[in-house]
Order: structure tokens, then sequence, then C-alpha cells
């Protein structure tokens, strides 16, 4: 996913793409990807392990998404069609 899941591509519109993660665990990276707009598939042998990841996942899939933070706070972005920095109301 790149560091930090920043840097990817999809957040302007279009497809987001997919993430795949072999070592699915709890499901972390799952938690990340969903809510920014990536496919996820995820592998875990362990049922237990499986079950938490499913019920994280979930939740963050009914929050819906949300914006990619900016990864870097210097840099200007459109706020209602004007130009302000990140840090700006």
């Amino acid at each position: 996913m790149g560091r930090s899941g920043r840097g990817l591509p999809g957040r302007d519109g279009g497809d987001a793409g997919g993430v795949l993660d072999p070592f699915l665990g709890s499901g972390s990276t799952g938690c990340a990807a969903v809510p920014l707009g990536f496919r996820f598939i995820g592998i875990e042998q362990d049922d237990g392990y499986a079950q938490i990841a499913r019920q994280r996942i979930a939740y963050w899939e009914r929050r819906g998404p949300r914006e990619r933070p900016n990864p870097n706070p210097l840099l200007k972005r459109k706020v209602n069609g004007q130009r302000k920095l990140t840090g700006e109301p």
C-alpha cells in the first residue's frame, strides 16, 4: 500500500484499485483500505482472527468512505472551490 497508505491512486474519482493482504491477522490493512475506497481481499488461516477482521472491516464499511488525509500539511488544497492551506478553517 505504500508508506502509511498514502500516495495511492484513485482518489480523483477514478477506480481506487484493490489491496491484497495474504496475512490478514486482525484486519488493520483492510480497516485502512476500505474507507479510502479500495477493494480489499484478506487471507487468514486462523478462524478466530478471520472473524475479528470481518467485524473490524465491516465497521469501516458501515461508516462509509472518508477523505484521504493530506500527507503534506503545507500543500494547498481546494475548499469550496478556493485554494487554502490545509490548517485553515
